[in-house]
């Protein structure tokens, strides 16, 4: 019997994955307290936080961001990683300020649905590119100090007041050197320019 369909015009598999550096307001759509590594050899010792990009060209495109634990090994002993870990858990609203600087237990699944900004670079990794958050440059939604970028507004207009801000309650952004990092995009979202803040300084948390 003859099999009976219909054929696309085109054979190009547009992939889901964001691609493009830049900066993007995005929304929390997966949380992994535990994740795995790809080839499923073990886990990864970081939280996952799964994005998806709500606004712009790049809408829908998604990306894992991994935070990492901290390790006393390393040469800082773990303290970027530590601020790090801060600072997504503030953004996300899942700590307050009075609970920096100590021990925390968190539902990491309780940050799914909340939204941010964040910029990132691309980075050659084992041959290929890979688009990376860059650095500590994420931001809360209201926070005046974030790069700017295309806004899905009518999704901001769903968050819980209670995860909004008072844009006057942020410090203001203490500028660092920048290390040639990708452009972050303007207005209109991923690599066309506009205007761009200062790298985030992580020894202001």
């Amino acid at each position: 019997m003859a099999l009976t369909l219909e054929t696309s015009e085109s054979t190009e598999l547009d992939s889901q994955f964001l691609n493009a550096p830049g900066t993007y307001h995005v929304a929390v759509i997966g949380t992994d307290e535990q994740p795995e590594k790809k080839d499923n050899s073990g886990f990864i010792d970081a939280f996952e936080v799964q994005i998806e990009v709500l606004a712009g060209p790049h809408a829908k495109k998604t990306s894992r961001l991994l935070f990492n634990n901290p390790n006393s090994n390393h040469k800082d002993k773990g303290e970027f990683a530590r601020k790090m870990q801060t600072r997504i858990l503030e953004i996300l609203g899942l700590i307050g300020e009075e609970q920096k600087g100590k021990a925390v237990s968190v539902e990491l699944s309780h940050a799914m649905g909340r939204q941010f900004i964040a910029r990132f670079k691309a980075e050659e990794y084992n041959g290929k590119q890979q688009i990376r958050l860059d650095g500590g440059n994420f931001w809360h939604i209201d926070d005046p100090n974030a790069d700017q970028c295309e806004r899905n507004e009518s999704a901001i207009g769903l968050l819980s007041k209670s995860l909004r801000r008072d844009p006057a309650s942020f410090k203001k952004a203490s500028p660092t050197p920048a290390a040639g990092h990708a452009n972050a995009g303007g207005k209109n979202g991923g690599g066309n320019g506009g205007a761009k803040k200062p790298p985030v300084n992580l020894d202001d948390l």
